[in-house]
């Protein structure tokens, strides 16, 4: 009677590698990250198979802009994504802690018939200059759905580096926004020279700077007679310098609060390309290596 050789069953090979490097001839890390993968949705699975993660603790190395690169995925799944993270302590780079989104996409508390106030987190740090005396605080700022979005500010000196009042935590020499209100008049006269000066210096090292006024150009220019020049020679002078420094860019708006919201934005915009921009260069590079895997 021939003898029947007994097989091992596959479960046993993950705890004995040396057996299963020789008879089993699998690759158990591939087994690993397959089975991961498997029990993800399957729009949170084609994200951790491009990014080969094999552990709930591999997604810590993403933002949440490396999610939404890849096709297909959005904003809906993103949430999805961080709600499943939370309840296992954890989160996105850069995001925010797993308890808010505890809080804020896990719905109403057990007994509470109504529904929490949904409000998110700004997911990067404004520096405002130590020299603002009325600096914006940010408080109004809300999302597209009218969720009120609370903004990290921090002040810190920012004049003695060169750079405007405003500006992004970890891109200081990147962005810049400088407020201009009722100082606007002896910036174009008596501190003329100094403030182009600091336009050219913006207009040099920036990628985007930006000058925001409190005013409206009509308002301005009928309401601040006394500044030392005619509206037509400060108009002049406001073109000039816009075509000189091109990449400082000129707001003029219907107010402080109009002028607070232009700032958000333009810094939130200005974020979010960057971060977008190096999550498109992460996913390139994660492709070529993929293809030259098969080669």
């Amino acid at each position: 009677m021939p003898k029947v050789q007994r097989i091992r069953p596959a479960s046993l090979c993950a705890g004995a590698d040396g057996w299963a490097q020789k008879h089993c001839r699998v690759d158990l890390s591939s087994l690993r990250e397959v089975d991961y993968a498997m029990s993800l949705p399957a729009k949170l699975r084609k994200v951790s198979e491009f990014y080969g993660l094999v552990s709930d603790g591999d997604w810590q190395s993403l933002t949440a802009a490396d999610v939404l690169v890849i096709p297909d995925v959005g904003r809906k799944t993103l949430d999805r994504l961080r709600l499943y993270l939370a309840h296992r302590g954890l989160r996105l780079s850069r995001d925010n802690p797993p308890e808010y989104w505890l809080e804020h996409l896990g719905g109403p508390a057990e007994g509470d018939d109504q529904p929490t106030e949904r409000s998110g987190t700004c997911p990067f740090t404004i520096l405002i200059d130590t020299n603002e005396t009325f600096p914006f605080t940010f408080e109004s700022i809300t999302d597209a759905e009218g969720n009120s979005v609370n903004v990290p500010t921090r002040r810190e000196p920012l004049y003695t580096r060169g750079l405007a009042d405003y500006t992004i935590a970890g891109f200081e020499k990147d962005v810049a926004v400088e407020r201009k209100g009722d100082d606007l008049p002896s910036s174009l006269a008596q501190r003329r020279e100094n403030f182009e000066a600091e336009i050219a210096n913006l207009d040099a090292m920036c990628e985007f700077a930006a000058i925001v006024v409190e005013h409206e150009w009509s308002e301005f220019v009928n309401t601040h007679p006394g500044h030392g020049a005619s509206p037509s020679a400060v108009a002049r002078t406001w073109l000039s310098w816009s075509m000189r420094y091109p990449t400082v860019r000129w707001f003029w708006c219907p107010g402080r609060e109009a002028a607070e919201q232009i700032t958000f934005w333009l810094l939130e915009r200005f974020w979010w390309h960057k971060t977008r921009y190096d999550s498109r260069r992460k996913m390139d590079a994660r492709t070529h290596a993929l293809l030259n895997e098969k080669v």
